[in-house]
Protein backbone atom coordinates (compact mmCIF):
# COMPACT_ATOMS: atom_id res chain seq x y z
CA UNK A 1 0.00 0.00 0.00
CA UNK A 2 2.89 2.37 0.65
CA UNK A 3 3.82 2.40 -3.03
CA UNK A 4 0.22 3.31 -3.95
CA UNK A 5 -0.38 6.24 -1.60
CA UNK A 6 0.02 8.94 -4.26
CA UNK A 7 -2.21 7.32 -6.89
CA UNK A 8 -5.40 9.13 -7.87
CA UNK A 9 -7.53 5.96 -7.71
CA UNK A 10 -7.23 2.33 -6.67
CA UNK A 11 -8.48 -0.92 -8.20
CA UNK A 12 -8.26 -3.98 -5.94
CA UNK A 13 -8.41 -7.12 -8.06
CA UNK A 14 -9.90 -10.00 -6.05
CA UNK A 15 -11.02 -12.11 -9.00
CA UNK A 16 -8.53 -14.87 -8.15
CA UNK A 17 -8.62 -14.45 -4.36
CA UNK A 18 -9.89 -17.59 -2.62
CA UNK A 19 -9.71 -16.36 0.97
CA UNK A 20 -7.57 -15.10 3.82
CA UNK A 21 -7.65 -14.01 7.44
CA UNK A 22 -10.04 -11.49 9.01
CA UNK A 23 -7.11 -9.61 10.57
CA UNK A 24 -5.53 -9.05 7.14
CA UNK A 25 -8.86 -8.09 5.57
CA UNK A 26 -9.66 -5.56 8.29
CA UNK A 27 -6.15 -4.10 8.20
CA UNK A 28 -6.52 -3.48 4.47
CA UNK A 29 -9.88 -1.80 5.10
CA UNK A 30 -8.19 0.37 7.75
CA UNK A 31 -6.29 2.27 5.04
CA UNK A 32 -9.61 3.77 3.90
CA UNK A 33 -10.89 4.70 7.38
CA UNK A 34 -10.06 7.69 9.58
CA UNK A 35 -7.31 6.46 11.96
CA UNK A 36 -8.68 8.71 14.71
CA UNK A 37 -12.04 6.90 14.71
CA UNK A 38 -11.84 3.09 15.06
CA UNK A 39 -14.66 1.35 13.18
CA UNK A 40 -16.04 -2.18 13.59
CA UNK A 41 -15.38 -3.69 10.17
CA UNK A 42 -16.12 -7.40 10.65
CA UNK A 43 -17.53 -9.74 13.28
CA UNK A 44 -17.82 -13.50 13.91
CA UNK A 45 -20.46 -15.08 16.14
CA UNK A 46 -19.29 -18.58 17.09
CA UNK A 47 -20.65 -21.42 19.21
CA UNK A 48 -18.74 -22.31 22.36
CA UNK A 49 -17.77 -25.98 21.79
CA UNK A 50 -20.08 -28.47 23.50
CA UNK A 51 -22.64 -25.82 24.49
CA UNK A 52 -25.59 -23.89 23.11
CA UNK A 53 -23.96 -20.56 24.00
CA UNK A 54 -22.05 -18.25 21.68
CA UNK A 55 -19.27 -15.71 21.79
CA UNK A 56 -18.56 -12.75 19.52
CA UNK A 57 -15.23 -11.67 18.07
CA UNK A 58 -15.22 -8.17 16.60
CA UNK A 59 -12.51 -6.80 14.32
CA UNK A 60 -11.97 -3.04 14.38
CA UNK A 61 -9.91 -0.79 12.14
CA UNK A 62 -6.46 0.21 13.33
CA UNK A 63 -4.05 3.06 12.49
CA UNK A 64 -2.11 2.64 9.25
CA UNK A 65 0.98 4.48 7.93
CA UNK A 66 -1.27 6.77 5.89
CA UNK A 67 -4.97 7.42 5.21
CA UNK A 68 -6.09 6.70 1.62
CA UNK A 69 -9.03 9.09 1.71
CA UNK A 70 -11.17 10.89 -0.83
CA UNK A 71 -10.13 8.84 -3.87
CA UNK A 72 -12.14 6.37 -5.98
CA UNK A 73 -11.71 2.73 -4.99
CA UNK A 74 -13.04 -0.20 -7.01
CA UNK A 75 -13.00 -3.89 -6.06
CA UNK A 76 -13.07 -6.50 -8.85
CA UNK A 77 -14.84 -9.81 -8.16
CA UNK A 78 -15.61 -13.14 -9.82
CA UNK A 79 -17.40 -16.35 -8.94
CA UNK A 80 -14.04 -17.64 -7.64
CA UNK A 81 -13.72 -14.78 -5.11
CA UNK A 82 -14.40 -16.45 -1.77
CA UNK A 83 -14.30 -16.14 2.03
CA UNK A 84 -11.75 -13.47 3.06
CA UNK A 85 -11.69 -12.11 -0.49
CA UNK A 86 -15.44 -11.66 -0.30
CA UNK A 87 -15.07 -9.99 3.09
CA UNK A 88 -12.92 -7.25 1.56
CA UNK A 89 -15.54 -6.60 -1.12
CA UNK A 90 -18.56 -6.81 1.20
CA UNK A 91 -17.12 -4.75 4.07
CA UNK A 92 -15.74 -1.95 1.88
CA UNK A 93 -19.07 -1.86 0.04
CA UNK A 94 -21.09 -1.80 3.29
CA UNK A 95 -18.97 1.07 4.65
CA UNK A 96 -19.37 2.93 1.32
CA UNK A 97 -15.62 2.97 0.85
CA UNK A 98 -15.54 1.20 -2.54
CA UNK A 99 -17.67 0.11 -5.48
CA UNK A 100 -17.72 -3.58 -6.40
CA UNK A 101 -17.40 -4.41 -10.11
CA UNK A 102 -17.69 -7.88 -11.63
CA UNK A 103 -19.57 -11.11 -10.97
CA UNK A 104 -21.43 -12.29 -7.87
CA UNK A 105 -18.91 -13.97 -5.57
CA UNK A 106 -18.85 -17.57 -4.33
CA UNK A 107 -20.84 -17.10 -1.11
CA UNK A 108 -18.67 -18.37 1.78
CA UNK A 109 -19.00 -16.18 4.88
CA UNK A 110 -19.13 -18.60 7.81
CA UNK A 111 -15.90 -19.66 9.56
CA UNK A 112 -15.15 -23.24 10.51
CA UNK A 113 -12.63 -26.01 10.15
CA UNK A 114 -12.00 -29.54 9.02
CA UNK A 115 -13.62 -32.32 11.07
CA UNK A 116 -12.12 -35.81 10.68
CA UNK A 117 -14.47 -38.62 9.67
CA UNK A 118 -11.81 -41.29 9.02
CA UNK A 119 -8.01 -41.01 8.98
CA UNK A 120 -8.21 -40.30 5.25
CA UNK A 121 -11.42 -38.28 4.97
CA UNK A 122 -12.82 -35.15 6.54
CA UNK A 123 -15.35 -32.43 5.93
CA UNK A 124 -15.48 -28.68 6.47
CA UNK A 125 -17.96 -27.78 9.23
CA UNK A 126 -18.95 -24.17 10.04
CA UNK A 127 -18.60 -23.28 13.71
CA UNK A 128 -20.07 -19.79 13.55
CA UNK A 129 -21.31 -17.09 11.23
CA UNK A 130 -19.91 -13.87 9.85
CA UNK A 131 -21.91 -10.76 10.67
CA UNK A 132 -21.07 -7.38 9.18
CA UNK A 133 -21.46 -4.73 11.95
CA UNK A 134 -22.93 -2.23 9.46
CA UNK A 135 -25.56 -4.42 7.76
CA UNK A 136 -26.08 -7.08 10.43
CA UNK A 137 -25.92 -9.66 7.63
CA UNK A 138 -23.38 -11.56 5.53
CA UNK A 139 -23.00 -13.10 2.07
CA UNK A 140 -23.24 -16.81 2.96
CA UNK A 141 -24.81 -18.76 0.11
CA UNK A 142 -25.73 -15.67 -1.91
CA UNK A 143 -22.38 -14.01 -2.60
CA UNK A 144 -21.43 -10.35 -2.65
CA UNK A 145 -23.67 -8.45 -5.07
CA UNK A 146 -21.68 -6.08 -7.31
CA UNK A 147 -22.57 -2.40 -7.60
CA UNK A 148 -21.74 -2.74 -11.29
CA UNK A 149 -22.47 -6.21 -12.68
CA UNK A 150 -20.08 -7.36 -15.41
CA UNK A 151 -18.50 -10.64 -16.55
CA UNK A 152 -15.39 -11.22 -14.46
CA UNK A 153 -13.18 -11.17 -17.56
CA UNK A 154 -14.38 -7.63 -18.35
CA UNK A 155 -14.31 -6.23 -14.79
CA UNK A 156 -10.98 -4.41 -15.16
CA UNK A 157 -12.08 -2.85 -18.44
CA UNK A 158 -15.36 -1.69 -16.85
CA UNK A 159 -13.62 -0.21 -13.79
CA UNK A 160 -11.14 1.66 -15.98
CA UNK A 161 -14.04 3.04 -18.00
CA UNK A 162 -15.69 4.29 -14.81
CA UNK A 163 -12.43 6.14 -14.08
CA UNK A 164 -12.44 7.72 -17.54
CA UNK A 165 -9.52 5.66 -18.78
CA UNK A 166 -9.10 4.21 -22.25
CA UNK A 167 -10.15 0.58 -22.31
CA UNK A 168 -8.44 -0.71 -25.44
CA UNK A 169 -5.81 -2.37 -23.22
CA UNK A 170 -7.37 -4.40 -20.46
CA UNK A 171 -4.69 -6.71 -19.07
CA UNK A 172 -2.73 -5.83 -15.97
CA UNK A 173 0.57 -6.56 -17.72
CA UNK A 174 -0.30 -4.20 -20.57
CA UNK A 175 -1.44 -1.40 -18.27
CA UNK A 176 1.26 -1.52 -15.61
CA UNK A 177 3.99 1.06 -16.10
CA UNK A 178 5.75 -0.03 -12.89
CA UNK A 179 5.97 -3.44 -11.23
CA UNK A 180 5.56 -2.72 -7.53
CA UNK A 181 5.93 -6.31 -6.43
CA UNK A 182 5.96 -9.85 -7.80
CA UNK A 183 4.26 -12.83 -6.15
CA UNK A 184 6.67 -15.13 -4.36
CA UNK A 185 7.72 -18.20 -6.37
CA UNK A 186 10.30 -19.77 -4.05
CA UNK A 187 9.56 -21.49 -0.73
CA UNK A 188 9.80 -19.85 2.65
CA UNK A 189 13.04 -21.29 4.15
CA UNK A 190 11.07 -22.11 7.31
CA UNK A 191 8.44 -24.20 5.52
CA UNK A 192 10.27 -27.52 5.09
CA UNK A 193 11.61 -27.60 8.69
CA UNK A 194 8.10 -26.75 9.92
CA UNK A 195 6.54 -29.66 8.01
CA UNK A 196 9.18 -32.11 9.25
CA UNK A 197 8.81 -30.96 12.86
CA UNK A 198 4.99 -30.98 12.90
CA UNK A 199 4.72 -34.42 11.24
CA UNK A 200 7.24 -35.89 13.69
CA UNK A 201 5.37 -34.36 16.66
CA UNK A 202 2.00 -35.61 15.40
CA UNK A 203 3.34 -39.12 14.82
CA UNK A 204 4.47 -39.15 18.47
CA UNK A 205 1.25 -37.54 19.67
CA UNK A 206 3.23 -34.69 21.24
CA UNK A 207 2.57 -31.46 19.28
CA UNK A 208 4.33 -28.32 20.46
CA UNK A 209 1.37 -25.96 20.65
CA UNK A 210 3.65 -23.03 21.49
CA UNK A 211 5.01 -23.22 17.93
CA UNK A 212 1.52 -23.13 16.39
CA UNK A 213 -0.87 -20.24 15.88
CA UNK A 214 -3.85 -20.26 18.30
CA UNK A 215 -6.23 -21.33 15.53
CA UNK A 216 -4.06 -24.23 14.37
CA UNK A 217 -3.38 -25.31 17.96
CA UNK A 218 -7.13 -25.48 18.61
CA UNK A 219 -7.74 -27.61 15.51
CA UNK A 220 -4.79 -29.87 16.33
CA UNK A 221 -6.14 -30.55 19.83
CA UNK A 222 -9.51 -31.51 18.34
CA UNK A 223 -8.04 -33.80 15.69
CA UNK A 224 -4.97 -35.19 17.47
CA UNK A 225 -6.12 -38.86 17.77
CA UNK A 226 -6.79 -39.20 14.02
CA UNK A 227 -3.69 -37.18 13.09
CA UNK A 228 -1.47 -39.35 15.27
CA UNK A 229 -3.01 -42.49 13.79
CA UNK A 230 -2.35 -41.24 10.26
CA UNK A 231 1.24 -40.04 10.64
CA UNK A 232 2.40 -42.87 12.92
CA UNK A 233 1.21 -45.33 10.27
CA UNK A 234 3.21 -43.63 7.50
CA UNK A 235 6.63 -43.93 9.10
CA UNK A 236 9.52 -41.46 8.69
CA UNK A 237 9.72 -38.97 5.83
CA UNK A 238 11.95 -40.26 3.03
CA UNK A 239 12.03 -37.15 0.82
CA UNK A 240 10.36 -33.80 0.22
CA UNK A 241 10.10 -31.72 -2.94
CA UNK A 242 8.77 -28.18 -3.28
CA UNK A 243 5.84 -27.86 -5.72
CA UNK A 244 4.52 -24.28 -5.64
CA UNK A 245 3.40 -21.28 -3.66
CA UNK A 246 -0.34 -21.84 -3.53
CA UNK A 247 -3.11 -19.29 -4.08
CA UNK A 248 -3.18 -18.25 -0.42
CA UNK A 249 0.55 -17.75 -0.04
CA UNK A 250 1.35 -21.11 1.52
CA UNK A 251 4.05 -23.51 0.35
CA UNK A 252 3.06 -26.86 -1.14
CA UNK A 253 5.42 -29.86 -0.92
CA UNK A 254 5.14 -33.46 -2.08
CA UNK A 255 6.20 -35.54 0.91
CA UNK A 256 7.20 -39.18 0.33
CA UNK A 257 6.83 -41.75 3.09
CA UNK A 258 7.70 -45.47 2.90
CA UNK A 259 4.72 -46.55 0.77
CA UNK A 260 2.73 -43.37 0.21
CA UNK A 261 3.09 -39.73 -0.78
CA UNK A 262 1.07 -36.73 0.35
CA UNK A 263 0.79 -33.13 -0.81
CA UNK A 264 1.34 -30.98 2.29
CA UNK A 265 0.55 -27.24 2.32
CA UNK A 266 2.00 -25.09 5.10
CA UNK A 267 1.93 -21.44 6.19
CA UNK A 268 4.65 -20.18 8.55
CA UNK A 269 4.41 -16.75 10.20
CA UNK A 270 7.36 -14.31 10.36
CA UNK A 271 7.96 -15.29 14.00
CA UNK A 272 8.37 -18.95 13.00
CA UNK A 273 5.01 -20.34 14.10
CA UNK A 274 3.06 -22.77 11.93
CA UNK A 275 -0.21 -20.99 11.14
CA UNK A 276 -1.81 -23.52 8.83
CA UNK A 277 -1.27 -26.98 7.39
CA UNK A 278 -3.28 -29.09 5.00
CA UNK A 279 -2.80 -32.52 3.47
CA UNK A 280 -4.21 -34.30 0.43
CA UNK A 281 -3.04 -36.78 -2.23
CA UNK A 282 -0.32 -35.44 -4.56
CA UNK A 283 -1.18 -33.85 -7.88
CA UNK A 284 -3.93 -31.34 -8.71
CA UNK A 285 -7.19 -31.56 -6.74
CA UNK A 286 -10.00 -33.51 -8.44
CA UNK A 287 -11.68 -31.46 -11.15
CA UNK A 288 -8.95 -28.80 -11.21
CA UNK A 289 -8.28 -27.21 -14.58
CA UNK A 290 -4.73 -27.43 -15.96
CA UNK A 291 -2.64 -24.33 -15.36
Amino acid sequence: MGALKDTRALIIDLRRNGGGTPTAEVYLASYFLDPAKPVAVNKFVSRNPGTETFHTEEFKSSPTPYFYAGKPVYVLTSGFTFSGGEAVAYDLQALKLAKVVGDVTGGGANPGGMAPITPDFGMFVPTGRGENPTTGKNWEGVGVQPDVRAPAADALKVALGLLGQKTDQTSIDALSQARLFEPRTTPNPASEPSIRRVIDELARGEPNYDLQSPGLANLTRQQLPSLQQLFSSLGPIQSMSFVEVDGQGGDAFDVKFADRSLRVMVVVTPDGKTAGMGIRPPGPPPGAAPR
